[in-house]
């Protein structure tokens, strides 16, 4: 008799522990499956996302309710880029940063032109042939968008981020050190964004 009361306590309590550990399972499953585009950054911290395109470039900053793009990866990178940002809750980029005209840094960056409010534009001025330039500056005429040319020294800020523009050549025949290279201050924290520069 004792040992019957004893086995169905038994059963009842592994039958709860089974039952823990199945909503514990769903819980896990849960997060893990599909989360592309789920993650909701905290505005109240820097956030710098890395977009994974290549050997492209596209960086995504976001500090107090402000953005910035730096460069917009392949022309192929696009649709993922705005599918990603529109996760966020983001309708408005403050600022775009081109930071020099080859296609695997301005090629997505005709649909986030298209898909979001802009802000400030800023690139060299540089010339490149290029079918995603065109598409680039075609984006940019349709929204009725202008360029900025920054000078090294330029100063903006980013929400609470302190940024300055510590390079930029208008030099056609080398794009890569035509690059504008942007170094961002947060708190006790400096980040440099190169573009392509090269050591010279």
């Amino acid at each position: 008799m004792e040992r019957d009361k004893r086995n169905q306590r038994l059963k009842k309590i592994a039958s709860i522990s089974v039952f823990i550990l199945l909503i514990v399972l769903l819980a896990l499953i849960s997060n893990v499956t599909d989360k592309n585009f789920e993650y909701i950054v905290d505005e109240s911290k820097l956030q710098i996302i890395y977009f994974d395109v290549g050997q492209a470039d596209s960086t995504l900053i976001m500090n107090n309710g402000k953005t910035i793009l730096i460069d917009g990866g392949n022309d192929s990178d696009g649709d993922n880029l705005v599918k990603y940002i529109k996760s966020q809750k983001i309708s408005k980029i403050d600022t775009v940063i081109a930071t020099h005209l080859h296609a695997d840094h301005i090629g997505g960056l005709d649909d986030i032109i298209d898909n979001f409010d802009i802000g400030t534009i800023y690139m060299p001025d540089t010339i490149n042939t290029d079918k995603q330039v065109e598409e680039f500056l075609d984006a940019m005429e349709r929204k009725n968008l202008s360029y900025e040319v920054p000078v090294i020294g330029e100063k903006f800020k980013n929400g609470l981020a302190d940024c300055e523009v510590m390079s930029i050549d208008n030099d056609t025949k080398d794009l890569n050190n035509s690059s504008i290279v942007i170094q961002m201050n947060y708190l006790e924290q400096s980040y440099l964004f190169m573009g392509d520069s090269e050591k010279k």
